[in-house]
């Protein structure tokens, strides 16, 4: 079992988009996948519920709501007991003491950003305060940058963009992103993509909308491919 922690200090950093997505992606595969949610909006339970309502959820991913440490525990020992592939947590913003055992115990971290100028402090502020934790508790944990809401192409990048990309130029940043696309920011009301487009191509009013879900899936099929990379190299190490 093995468990991916999303982390950021900036609220609408794109943990949540970013986590349901390779959930997506997991539970296609046939992976069971339990989630945990210690967001204080608790959007991935939310997001279950919608999914369930539209019948694109799938009884390999369980949702916990988990508030503390305590919650925790019993949620791990729960998901250890019922032998889940991979465990992926919704971190709350800020460095509390919680968080700071989601993210000690995790096998690979996260931490989705922007390219905007305005956000690079958060993520400079999230990478540094995680370095310091791992340094702390001696933990050799991956951890990367996930860029998302980026242009499609590198091309359509503003110059702004063009300048928050060169300020990660010597960090660590996973090379397939999260584009803006309407899939994803439609994913908390959809439901599992997967799943999803299995509906619209059944549906022949929507068949052109599940052409664009798929392309959105295809990327993050490729994410997917390379965080379990990431993990599998880890395992081997």
């Amino acid at each position: 079992m093995k468990m991916i922690s999303f982390v950021s200090f900036k609220g609408g950093a794109g943990k949540s988009t970013a986590l349901m997505s390779i959930a997506s992606a997991l539970v296609d595969r046939g992976k069971s996948v339990a989630i945990l949610d210690a967001d204080d909006n608790k959007p991935l339970l939310r997001w279950r519920q919608y999914a369930k309502d539209m019948e694109t959820w799938d009884s390999r991913c369980e949702v916990t709501d988990i508030r503390d440490f305590e919650a925790f525990v019993e949620a791990h020992q729960s998901i250890s007991a019922k032998a889940f592939d991979y465990v992926l947590v919704d971190t709350r913003g800020g460095g509390s003491d919680f968080n700071q055992e989601l993210i000690s115990n995790a096998n690979l971290i996260v931490v989705p950003a922007s390219l905007s100028i305005m956000e690079m402090d958060e993520t400079f502020a999230t990478l540094e305060w995680i370095g310091k934790l791992l340094d702390l508790t001696k933990s050799q944990v991956p951890v990367g940058i996930l860029l998302n809401r980026t242009p499609r192409s590198e091309r359509d990048l503003s110059t702004l963009q063009r300048r928050g990309l060169a300020l990660l130029k010597n960090m660590p940043v996973f090379e397939n992103r999260i584009p803006e696309r309407q899939a994803f920011m439609d994913i908390k009301a959809s439901g599992l993509m997967g799943h999803y487009i299995r509906v619209l191509v059944a549906n022949p009013s929507t068949r052109v909308m599940a052409g664009h879900v798929k392309t959105a899936f295809a990327e993050i099929d490729l994410l997917t491919d390379e965080l379990l990379e990431i993990l599998d190299m880890q395992e081997a190490a």
